[in-house]
């Protein structure tokens, strides 16, 4: 894990979106990112209980009821 990095869980089940943000945060400048993803909510649920992130993204769209 890189020190002072900014740790962010993506939850995102399009490895494709995934690896476009990762360049997108990897461009930043002045500031470093330290990522993991998941693809399951489930999943992202379970990591954000086990560890600390200081940010997350999640490509889900929000459920609407009508």
């Amino acid at each position: 894990m890189l020190e002072n990095a900014i740790r962010v869980l993506m939850i995102e089940d399009n490895p494709g979106d995934v690896a476009l943000m990762k360049v997108m945060l990897a461009e930043a400048e002045g500031v470093r990112f330290n990522t993991e993803s998941v693809a399951r909510v489930s999943t992202g649920l379970e990591r954000m209980a086990a560890e600390k992130f200081d940010a997350i993204y999640s490509g889900e769209k929000p459920f609407v009821s009508r």
